[in-house]
């Protein structure tokens, strides 16, 4: 299942709470809405996140990427003993 720009979907609401925790660690990851709409930061913050990667940054999102940002916030935001969640 592929999420394309400016669709709605279920799917984008841990996508997006992912990158609300990645923008306290990464300076190039937006503060993102929670709202299951495919639109905005979640769209530049997926660009931004295929670039990183050497993906074509399309904007769409793929089941690869989802594991790939999965990846990212399980190191730098789970596993990481320092993070306060955003709420110094």
């Amino acid at each position: 299942h592929t999420i394309a720009p400016e669709e709605s979907s279920a799917y984008l609401y841990p996508i997006q709470a992912m990158f609300c925790g990645l923008s306290h660690v990464f300076d190039n990851i937006e503060m993102d809405m929670v709202d299951g709409a495919h639109t905005g930061p979640t769209i530049q913050n997926t660009k931004k996140l295929q670039e990183c990667l050497g993906m074509e940054p399309d904007g769409v999102i793929s089941h690869e990427l989802w594991e790939k940002l999965n990846g990212l916030y399980d190191t730098f935001i789970i596993r990481n003993p320092n993070f306060d969640g955003g709420m110094k």
